[in-house]
């Protein structure tokens, strides 16, 4: 049987992704089919919630961009205002 570690964050109570893992391991159990095909979505939410993949893809497309129209002078300026407030070292820092 599949088992999370413990089930609790670092600084005790549940941790912030056990959500996802109960829903992903429950799929798990009750799969009729091929598990890997139909649980395929919670396993990446799961692991998107551990790992912040995409997130910090998306973050870096996002960082890219930003860095290219401030080079070429066509960044918006509130949008930069807004960005330097809210993300003082960079988007993907």
């Amino acid at each position: 049987q599949n088992k999370m570690a413990s089930g609790y964050g670092a600084h005790g109570g549940r941790g912030r992704c056990f959500p996802f893992w109960d829903e992903f391991s429950a799929c798990l159990r009750q799969a009729s089919g091929n598990p890997s095909v139909q649980c395929a979505v919670l396993k990446e939410d799961y692991f998107e919630c551990l790992h912040h993949t995409k997130t910090n893809s998306r973050l870096a497309q996002i960082d890219a961009e930003y860095q290219r129209r401030s080079a070429a002078g066509t960044l918006d300026p509130k949008v930069k205002e807004l960005l330097t407030k809210d993300f003082p070292k960079g988007i993907a820092a």
